[in-house]
C-alpha cells in the first residue's frame, strides 16, 4: 500500500510539472497533459502498440541471445582463471567502446532492417551480462566450493547449489539496469536502421511535427518501462529470497 501510495504521488507531481512546463512555456511543442490524453484514438493507439510491441520484441531476442552467449562465457571465466585471462584482453579492449560505433559496420554487414537493431542492443548487453556474471562467480566464497566437493556433490550439485543463486540475482539486476540501456541505443537504431518501433515512432511524429503523437509514444513507452521493471523487481526479490534459503 506505501508503495502504491509513493508510486501514485510521484505520478501526480510528474502531471504537475508537465503542466507547470507546459504554462510557462506558452507553445504548442509542448501541450498540456490533458490535451495529449484527448488525443488518443483507435487508429493512434493501435499504431503505438504495433511499435512499441516490435521494439519490445526486439529487446528480448537481443537479451535472450546475451543469455545464451554471455552466461556460459562468464560462468567459465569466473570458474578458469586461465580462460579468464586469456577473455580479459577481449573484454576489456571492446567493452569501452561505445558500441553505437559499430553501427555503420552492422548496416554494411546486415543492411537495413529489424536485424540490425538486435544486434545493436546484443553488443550493448553482452559485455554488461558477461562482467555480472563472472563478477558474481569470482565473488563466491571458495569455502563453499571446497566444502561442498568434500561433501561428494557432483558437479550439477555444485551448479544449482552454488552458482545459481549466485548470478541469478546479478541477472536480474543487469535486466533491470539493460532495459533502459538497450531502450536508448534502440531509440537510435531504430530511426536509421528501421521503420518500426516506437524509437522510429517518436522521431517521426517529432519530425512530421505532430507533437500529440510525440507525447503520447513517450508516454506509452514510460509506461512499458514502469511495467516491466516492477515485474523485474517482483523476480528480484523472489531470486533474493531464495538465495537466502540455500545459504541457510
Amino acid at each position: 500500500m506505501r508503495k502504491t501510495i509513493f508510486t501514485a504521488l510521484s505520478l501526480i507531481l510528474l502531471i504537475l510539472l508537465w503542466y507547470i512546463v507546459s504554462f510557462l512555456a506558452d507553445t504548442s511543442a509542448i501541450p498540456y497533459f490533458h490535451q495529449v490524453i484527448r488525443h488518443i484514438d483507435n487508429l493512434t493507439l493501435k499504431e503505438i502498440l504495433l511499435n512499441l510491441s516490435v521494439s519490445l520484441v526486439r529487446i528480448f531476442i537481443g537479451m535472450i541471445l546475451v543469455v545464451i552467449i554471455a552466461v556460459p562465457l562468464g560462468i567459465i571465466m569466473g570458474l578458469n582463471r586461465k580462460a579468464n585471462e586469456f577473455m580479459n584482453g577481449f573484454t576489456y579492449l571492446l567493452y569501452p567502446i561505445p558500441k553505437v560505433a559499430f553501427l555503420p559496420v552492422i548496416l554494411v554487414l546486415f543492411g537495413i532492417g529489424g536485424m540490425t537493431a538486435v544486434i545493436m542492443v546484443f553488443l550493448v548487453l553482452f559485455f554488461q551480462c558477461l562482467v555480472s556474471v563472472r563478477d558474481s562467480i569470482i565473488n563466491v566464497d571458495t569455502a563453499l566450493f571446497n566444502w561442498m566437493k568434500t561433501t561428494g556433490a557432483t558437479k550439477s550439485q555444485m551448479i544449482y547449489h552454488i552458482i545459481l543463486p549466485s548470478i541469478v540475482p546479478s541477472l536480474l539486476t543487469w535486466v533491470r539496469v539493460g532495459l533502459g540501456t538497450s531502450l536508448a541505443v534502440l531509440f537510435f537504431a531504430e530511426n536509421i536502421a528501421t521503420d518500426k518501433g516506437i524509437g522510429f515512432f517518436i522521431l517521426d511524429s517529432w519530425s512530421r511535427i505532430d507533437y500529440m503523437d510525440m507525447y503520447l509514444g513517450i508516454i506509452f513507452l514510460s509506461i512499458a518501462g514502469f511495467i516491466l521493471f516492477n515485474l523485474i523487481g517482483l523476480l528480484e526479490k523472489r531470486a533474493l529470497r531464495y538465495r537466502k534459503v540455500i545459504q541457510k
